[in-house]
C-alpha cells in the first residue's frame, strides 16, 4: 500500500512539472529577442511575465507648466549577446486600439546601439488642448524582424496613458473658502508649491512625523492658526495668481483666474 503510494506522489509529481513546464518559453541561443523592460517594482516575483510591467501612465500636470514636448524613454532589454554594430527594431503603433490624436506622438527610430543589451525607446508626446479634457491611451506593439525576435510574450505590447488633466480632489470642499471653485490650473500650481517636504510640520495629532502635509494629504480642517505653514503657501499661490494673468483652459474670453 505504501509502494502504491510513493507511485502515485511520482505520477502527481511528474505531472504538475510537466504542465509548469510547458509555460516556460524556450530561446534558441543563436537568435536575439527582445521586449519591454519597465521594471515592476510592484512585486518580487520573479516568475516570467512578472518581471516588468505592461502599461505606463503619464501626465503632463506633473511637469513644469511650460513643457510641450514630453520625451519618454522606454527601456528595452534583449535576450541574446551583444552585436559590434548597430540593430533596429520593429515597433508599431496599434491604431485601431489607441485613441490618442496619433499626430501628436512621434516614434524616434528604434534601435539597439552597438555593445548594448539594454537600451531605450524614445517616444515624443506632443502637449495638446485635447489632453486637458480626459486620459488617452497609446498601444505599441513589437514586431519581428531580421535582428530580433519576439522576447516574452507578456511584455511585448505596451499600454501609456497620457492625460493633461486634473480632477478635483476630495478636500477641496472643504478649502473652498481660500482656494476658489475648483480650477485645474491653481491646483496644478499648488502641486508644484505645496509638494512633499515642503512642510516641515509633523502631523498635529502626533502620530505621524514630519513631512507629513502635503497637496495629497491636506490638513483636516482649513485652520490657519492650527496650520500656519499651510496657510503661508496658499498666500504664495494667491500671490503667484495676483502677479500672473491666467485663465481658465486658456480661454481668454474668460475672467482670469484669482483666489478669494
Amino acid at each position: 500500500m505504501m509502494k502504491n503510494s510513493i507511485i502515485l506522489t511520482l505520477i502527481i509529481f511528474l505531472f504538475n512539472s510537466c504542465e509548469k513546464n510547458q509555460n516556460i518559453e524556450v530561446y534558441d541561443q543563436n537568435e536575439s529577442y527582445i521586449h519591454f523592460a519597465v521594471p515592476n517594482t510592484g512585486t518580487t516575483s520573479q516568475r516570467q511575465g512578472e518581471l516588468f510591467v505592461d502599461s505606463l501612465n503619464f501626465s503632463f500636470v506633473f511637469e513644469d507648466v511650460n513643457l510641450e514636448n514630453k520625451r519618454m524613454a522606454i527601456p528595452i532589454n534583449i535576450i541574446g549577446v551583444a552585436k559590434s554594430s548597430d540593430r533596429s527594431y520593429q515597433v508599431e503603433i496599434d491604431e485601431k486600439n489607441s485613441n490618442i490624436d496619433l499626430t501628436s506622438i512621434d516614434l524616434e527610430t528604434p534601435v539597439i546601439k552597438a555593445n548594448h543589451t539594454v537600451d531605450s525607446l524614445f517616444v515624443n508626446i506632443k502637449k495638446t488642448d485635447k489632453l486637458r479634457e480626459g486620459t488617452f491611451y497609446l498601444y505599441l506593439n513589437l514586431k519581428d524582424n531580421e535582428n530580433f525576435k519576439l522576447g516574452h510574450s507578456k511584455n511585448t505590447r505596451m499600454k501609456i496613458s497620457i492625460t493633461n488633466r486634473l480632477s478635483q480632489p476630495i478636500w477641496w470642499t472643504r478649502w473652498i473658502n481660500f482656494f476658489g471653485p475648483y480650477n485645474q490650473e491653481v491646483y496644478q500650481k499648488w502641486i508644484q508649491i505645496y509638494y512633499l517636504g515642503a512642510d516641515p510640520s509633523p502631523d498635529i495629532y502626533g502620530k505621524f512625523p514630519a513631512p507629513y502635509y502635503y497637496w495629497d494629504n491636506m490638513p483636516p480642517s482649513a485652520s490657519a492658526s492650527s496650520y500656519p505653514v499651510t496657510f503661508m503657501y496658499i498666500r504664495k499661490l494667491k500671490e503667484y495668481f495676483m502677479e500672473n494673468a491666467v485663465y481658465p483652459n486658456g480661454d481668454l474670453s474668460k475672467p482670469r483666474i484669482y483666489l478669494p
